[in-house]
């Protein structure tokens, strides 16, 4: 998800047992505009010391539901981004280019330029604001290391897996020196390699910090995440245990609501929605599908003395 050289940098990763390996970065960053006079939300993730970015970029009247992905480059300040969906064709996977973005950077990160069709013959503005605060705490110029190790292979079923253990992380400013070490994990990661993924978790401005790790014994769901928010008084990560046990989340920075998916594989699908109030986050509403039913089915919280209270059901007809 990522961003001028404030867009990223994946550092080159070592494997060597039981020592602090360089870390891969990856920068998430959240914009609002318009192409034309329609409203779009979009995200886009970038890698410090590599052009390559991605993302993707929804209709605010369409939903998150309806993204669209992007992939491309930064230079010079410059996206140059496609815009593509997917197909399936003869069971396989058809990638089709619906567009192309071109848009200039600003020093606030702001984004202005051009959209245009496939086929290039029309084209309309666009112009986007960052959600993020580009003049505070920038954890960009920071170095990360993470204590990484190999396990025994012959303590566990997949031996021939490529599966590290991570269980610290170091954090050093641009002149070397240590400002913070994360421990209290020891999570497996997958493919040997571990990475810092910055974005504003809880909407302050701020970039905050999470980590994917791996669960090899899970058939489903095998990914989960490490939250840590950025405190701007004690001027350090802080984890967040409750983050934690919704494991893999998506962050709407417009909106500023969480959103944690479940799927159950059988066509029963759900969406929790939550919401930041007083540095503790909420439930606020719940979207219901079901196998062999048109019907989505809806529950409404508040937040009435710090707890999430339903106050109201209700279903849409279906098509």
């Amino acid at each position: 998800m990522r961003i001028t050289s404030s867009l990223l940098l994946i550092l080159t990763f070592f494997v060597l047992t039981g020592q602090a390996q360089k870390s891969s970065i990856a920068i998430t960053r959240h914009f609002s505009g318009k192409i034309d006079k329609y409203p779009i939300e979009m995200t886009i993730t970038s890698y410090p010391g590599k052009d390559s970015i991605s993302g993707s970029y929804h209709y605010t009247k369409s939903g998150s539901n309806n993204a669209i992905n992007l992939k491309g480059t930064l230079n010079n300040n410059t996206l140059t981004l496609t815009e593509f969906n997917y197909t399936v064709k003869n069971k396989e996977l058809i990638t089709n280019i619906t567009g192309y973005l071109n848009l200039e950077m600003s020093e606030n990160w702001g984004l202005s330029g051009v959209w245009a069709n496939a086929k290039a013959d029309k084209k309309l503005a666009a112009s986007l604001t960052c959600l993020e605060n580009k003049h505070a705490y920038n954890p960009v110029k920071n170095r990360y290391k993470f204590l990484q190790y190999t396990i025994d292979k012959s303590t566990v079923n997949y031996p021939g897996w490529k599966i590290d253990k991570i269980k610290g992380l170091d954090i050093f400013n641009e002149k070397g020196s240590l400002i913070q070490s994360l421990k209290g994990f020891d999570e497996y990661i997958y493919d040997r390699t571990a990475e810092v993924e910055l974005e504003d978790l809880n909407f302050d401005g701020l970039l905050d910090l999470k980590i994917q790790t791996y669960l090899p014994e899970q058939t489903k769901g095998d990914i989960a995440y490490l939250y840590y928010l950025y405190h701007p008084v004690q001027k350090k990560y802080i984890r967040s245990p409750e983050l934690e046990d919704l494991e893999v989340l998506s962050f709407d920075a417009k909106n500023k609501l969480i959103l944690k998916n479940y799927a159950d594989g059988s066509g029963n699908e759900s969406t929790h929605t939550y919401q930041w109030l007083d540095g503790k986050f909420y439930l606020v509403k719940k979207e219901i599908n079901y196998e062999n039913d048109d019907a989505t089915y809806y529950e409404a919280y508040k937040i009435i003395n710090k707890k999430s209270v339903k106050v109201k059901s209700y279903k849409s007809k279906g098509q």
